[in-house]
This record gives structure tokens, sequence and C-alpha cells, in this order.
């Protein structure tokens, strides 16, 4: 009876096993070479990632194809191939939601789907493979090469304090475990000064039991669980992350005559709204001497959100220019040539002498709209470490105009401006994934130019900021907090440049 019982466990567990490995070996290694083929053929960031963080990708791609093997489960490959696209080390480069393909895959530049996909593949290896998100999260920051704790907090009855150092993980230096795991750690901010990778978030990617090192004579190590929590010993009460903004906001400082906007994302529709808000305050009789547009927190989305706001703002014509360049291949220049003639290869020294060829784009500045409030004073942006895509376009614009004065800190991650990533889908596994064509070469002289999102007023938060911040019981973008508290709005409401 006891080997009938071990016997029926085996054949039991044969047969999940076969259930969840739908394909082949060989089908496997089809949809891992049509995604490397994928990314080579479009993926800038590998170029910048070949140079910047000394990625060896035909090694390191080598290494994950020899995993795949007879044995290898759907959820293996889809890890498998994750890590191929992890190692391109840009968040334009990712697998895409099931939902979000079902809501917006009809309106994407695709390679080779139709519109009406209905992502049945996608979802399924989202069901047999996604696993929870970990618990464990740390108040961690970097700062100047070094890992601090900004919030003190509790962690199995030990006790770690405010400005403590971490260390070390697993008694490794934390750079160099970040460049040994590139493929799964991401997306990493780039100090250009230290030359050194960084992610706060670093330990969330590796084992689920883990060694930190403090420089605490008390406690100089501490093993954590990614299942555990921590307890905070001043309640935390917000992430100061992606999407920190809850909500928009337009508020008027009657003292100041300051106007204030807070844009969470954007959105077309959102600066439509931000507009009538602007009138809306003329109506009333306020007038402007400063403009702030907060941007912290802000991920990206439409840059007609931003686009909208501005035109409505200014007096004049706000000229940019933009030097914006493709990989130079077929598939690159069919895709994304569109209309433009004469295409001319180009070697981009920087990147190992790579051919590229660059982007002619119509758009080239800003023009007041025709009910323009005719705003000539400064318009601040407010931006911080957690800003992407749109909304760094945003801060990229302050660089080339007068106008605009960018506030806060740099992201230490690649920015510039992008145009709509390519989608694809694997062949067989069905798996959908994006890569970013573009790469802006504005002002670049050195490799780390490429980053771009510099500002003109650093403030770069402090520990205390970050405690203050996450921990602060109202709201960190209502009136109270942002003319109190709030550095950067600090700062806005003490420059006497320029004023209208």
């Amino acid at each position: 009876m006891k080997r009938l019982i071990i016997l029926l466990l085996v054949f039991q567990a044969s047969l999940v096993s076969a259930q969840n490995r739908s394909l082949t070996k060989s089908k496997m290694l089809e949809d891992f070479d049509q995604a490397v083929n994928h990314i080579n053929t479009f993926a800038v960031h590998k170029d910048l990632n070949t140079i910047r963080l000394k990625i060896d990708y035909d090694k390191e791609y080598k290494k994950l194809r020899n995993k795949i093997t007879e044995e290898t489960t759907d959820c293996e490959f889809r890890e498998i191939v994750g890590r191929v696209i992890g190692f391109v080390q840009d968040a334009h480069c990712s697998f895409m939601s099931s939902e979000y393909l079902a809501l917006y895959g009809k309106y994407q530049k695709k390679i080779n789907f139709k519109d009406d996909q209905t992502y049945e593949k996608v979802k399924y290896y989202e069901t047999l493979c996604d696993k929870p998100q970990p618990n464990l999260n740390l108040p961690l920051v970097y700062r100047e090469g070094k890992y601090f704790i900004y919030a003190n907090f509790t962690y199995k009855g030990v006790d770690i304090k405010r400005n403590t150092e971490v260390t070390t993980y697993n008694g490794k230096n934390i750079g160099e475990y970040i460049k040994a795991n590139y493929d799964k750690i991401g997306i990493i901010r780039w100090d250009a000064k230290l030359k050194n990778p960084y992610r706060e978030s670093f330990y969330k990617n590796g084992e689920a039991s883990f060694t930190l090192g403090f420089n605490d004579v008390k406690t100089p190590s501490l093993t954590f669980s990614l299942t555990d929590t921590v307890t905070f010993q001043t309640p935390k009460q917000r992430d100061i992350y992606f999407s920190s903004q809850s909500k928009k906001q337009v508020i008027y400082f009657k003292e100041s005559k300051m106007l204030y906007i807070g844009i969470p994302f954007m959105d077309a529709e959102l600066g439509e709204s931000i507009v009538h808000d602007i009138d809306s305050n003329i109506a009333n009789g306020n007038s402007f001497s400063k403009v702030v547009l907060d941007i912290r927190g802000n991920g990206g989305g439409d840059d007609n959100c931003y686009r909208t706001i501005l035109q409505h703002l200014i007096a004049k014509s706000m000229p940019f220019s933009s030097t914006l360049k493709f990989k130079y291949n077929d598939a690159a220049i069919k895709f994304y040539a569109e209309d433009q003639k004469n295409i001319v290869v180009e070697k981009a020294e920087l990147l190992n002498n790579s051919k590229y060829w660059t982007k002619e784009y119509e758009i080239n500045k800003i023009e007041p709209d025709s009910n323009s409030i005719n705003f000539t004073g400064n318009i601040y942006v407010l931006q911080d470490e957690f800003i992407f895509s749109s909304a760094s376009n945003l801060s990229n614009l302050c660089l080339n105009t007068d106008q605009l004065i960018s506030v806060g800190t740099t992201t230490d991650l690649v920015g510039g401006r992008q145009t709509e990533p390519l989608f694809i889908q694997l062949d067989n596994s069905g798996l959908v994934f994006r890569v970013e064509p573009l790469l802006d070469f504005s002002d670049v002289k050195t490799i780390n130019d490429f980053s771009h999102n510099q500002v003109e007023v650093k403030i770069t938060p402090t520990v205390e900021d970050y405690f203050i911040r996450s921990t602060y019981e109202g709201d960190i973008y209502g009136s109270e907090f942002l003319l109190t508290q709030d550095k950067l709005i600090k700062y806005v409401l003490n420059d006497k440049n320029k004023q209208q």
C-alpha cells in the first residue's frame, strides 16, 4: 500500500509537471532566439549598457539559453525570457500584463500581432506563474555610495535606528552584488560620479532569506525574510516612490501670488482639466507672479498633458532642440522612418561605433494657444528621483528654455525623449513584451550624458527629509506641508530672479 501511494504521488507530480510544460525545448529555443533578435534589432539601451554597465550580452544570453532543457517548465521559461529583457535595463523594455494589453493593445505599435488580439496565452502565464510581491519593505535611501535607513523600525525584537548604514548583502559589497545580478535587479540607477550602480530595493529579487550588515556595533548584522514585515516605530503613512501624488491639485497661494499645480501623472484629459482650473483662478481675479508644476512621483504618460498646460501659460514660442536616433537596420527604418527621406547611417562613437540614424521630428517648439494667459514669469518644475518617461521629458525641456526652471534632484536613470515602444508577441509561447527603440543624443558628449535628467537647481533630500515625508500624517502635497516643510517650495518662494 505504501509503495502504491508513493507511485501515485510520483505520477501526480509528473502529471502536474507535464501540464506546466506546454512547449517543447525546440519551441522554447525558437522563442528565446526571437526575443533576443528583437532586442538586438531595436533596443538602444542594450548598446548603452554594454558600455555603461559593462554587460557582456552575448555571454549572458548564451548562459540563459543553455538553461532551456527538455524539463524546462512554462514558468521557468517565462522567467528566462524575463531575464533576457531585464538585462536591457530599461523600464520601457518589459513584459506587459494581459489587462494592459486588453485595454491598450490595439493602440500600440506592434510588429507581429493584430489589434483584436485577445492575449489568452499572456493570461495563462500570469495565472500559472505570478508570485506575490515580497512583504518586506525596508526604508532605504542611497546617498553618495552608501545605503542608509531613513526611519526607525523593529524587526523580530531588534531595533534599527534612522541613519544606520547598510554595508553588505550576505557579506558582499552591495554594488558588486547588483553588478552580478543585472538580469534580476532593475531598473538600475547610475551614480555617475562614483561609477556605481544602485537600487534601494536591491534585496527584493534575491534570496528569500538574507543577511544585511550594518555599521552598528550593537547590531552588526541581521537576517531578514522577504515574507516578513518590519514595524515602523513612527507609523509610516506612505512610500516615497512613484505615484506619491494621489490627485491633481491647482492651489492659489494669495500671499505669495504663487499658482501651484500638482500633476500626478501625464494624461491629455488631465492637462485639459488643469487648464480649466487655471482659467477659474483668472476668473476669480487671481494674478500670478510664479507658477509651480509639481511632477514629483510622476511616472509619465502622454506628452500632450504638459504641452497643453504650457501652451495655456506661456506668452511666446518655446523652442527646443533635440537629436534623436534609432538603430540603423531595415526593421527600425521600416517602423520608424515613415516619410523621412535620405536616411544616413551614422556611427555612434560612444557606443562602440554602433550604427544609428537620426530621426527628423517636426515638433520642435511649444506655441501659446489662442487663449493663453500670457504668463511671462518663472515656471518652476519640481522633480524628484521618481519621475519617468513623459515626466522626464518635461524635466529635460527645462534645460532648453529660460522660462522653465527645474528644481529638485536627478533620477540617475537614462532619460531624454522617447518614442512609442515596439511590441512583439513570441510565436510559440504568446508572451508579449515591448522595447524602447529611441535614444536621445541631445547634448551628449560623454556616456553619462545619456541620463539627461539633470536639474538646474539641485536640492537633494536628506535621510531626515525621507523620514518626514514618509511619516507625515497629513498630505505632503497639501498647502500646509508645502508652505511649512517643503524645501523645494521654500526655494521657489525665496527666488527673486526674473519675476513677472
